[in-house]
């Protein structure tokens, strides 16, 4: 059985985060894919607690699993300590023997460092009619509204509105392995969370964040993993000392699937990257030139 996994950072506390998650009046408005409505029509927060919620499609040629437009799925919740991980079993009520079997999702919250809180999702179990693409592109979806409501915005950010559409590192992505690429997708979404105006792009042929007209950070598939790139041959020097578990070149830092970075640590590159870039603006303004001359 394939599985997803997705990370997200959220600008509020874990016990908001948590509570959004078990509310039943929250759920409507971040479990619900785009293009969907949700109706909630059992859910018991609680450990063994029902849950049974239908998604229909709004557009009338959609195929739903269980109905003609409507996807409906029962479970219950497994494991709940608060403020820290939220653990429920799911299974669609269709009569497609390639859509049937239990999936496991546990959401994971912790204090991220700064401030905030680091999101993981984990869903398990995926039965074989499932498309994985498909569940990744919902979980980011969701994760992404879960920061909407609780951080009190009134709409998406640009870029993770623009993420959701077809994207050059989109493109990319469906071309690597699905263990190097999900250590990607992971390594994506920290890099979005720690600079949420940044514009995906492709630079010097691999997948690049440019903000403010400055590449600040890149990654790039290799063959038993991934690489990170901050675009610069000092931002690496000047983190020596969190860096040193992993292999890395005067260039690039490289990390296994099974090894991701922390997002702790793609906040500190991409600090130290951003510090180089007002450093070298500072050295090219009129006035620092005057005071050279």
């Amino acid at each position: 059985m394939a599985s997803t996994y997705v990370t997200r950072c959220i600008n509020a506390p874990p016990a908001k985060v948590y509570a959004a998650l078990l509310d039943a009046a929250a759920l409507p408005k971040w479990k619900v894919p785009d293009g969907m409505t949700c109706y909630v029509q059992e859910f018991e927060p609680r450990e063994g607690g029902a849950i049974r919620v239908s998604l229909t499609y709004e557009a009338a040629t959609a195929a739903g699993k269980t109905t003609a437009r409507t996807d409906t799925y029962h479970g219950r919740f497994l494991k709940l300590v608060p403020n820290e991980r939220v653990v429920e079993v799911d299974e669609f009520e269709t009569e497609d023997p390639a859509l049937r079997g239990e999936m496991t999702i546990t959401i994971t919250l912790a204090n991220a460092e700064g401030g905030g809180t680091e999101v993981v999702g984990i869903h398990e179990g995926l039965p074989p009619g499932v498309s994985v693409a498909d569940n990744e592109a919902c979980w980011r979806m969701a994760l992404d509204k879960v920061g909407v409501l609780v951080e009190g915005r009134s709409r998406m950010p640009r870029d993770m509105a623009a993420a959701r559409k077809a994207t050059p590192i989109n493109d990319y992505l469906r071309t690597v392995p699905e263990d190097r690429r999900r250590a990607l997708e992971d390594l994506r979404a920290k890099i979005r969370s720690v600079v949420p105006d940044a514009e995906e792009c492709i630079s010097y042929g691999m997948p690049a964040f440019r903000l403010h007209g400055a590449v600040v950070a890149g990654f790039q598939a290799t063959k038993n993993g991934g690489s990170y790139y901050p675009f610069s041959g000092s931002t690496l020097a000047a983190v020596a000392r969190f860096v040193r578990a992993y292999e890395h070149t005067k260039s690039a830092l490289h990390f296994s699937p099974h090894k991701p970075l922390p997002i702790t640590l793609v906040r500190r590159l991409i600090k130290a990257r951003l510090a180089e870039i007002e450093e070298s603006q500072v050295k090219r303004s009129p006035s620092a030139r005057r005071r050279k001359g």
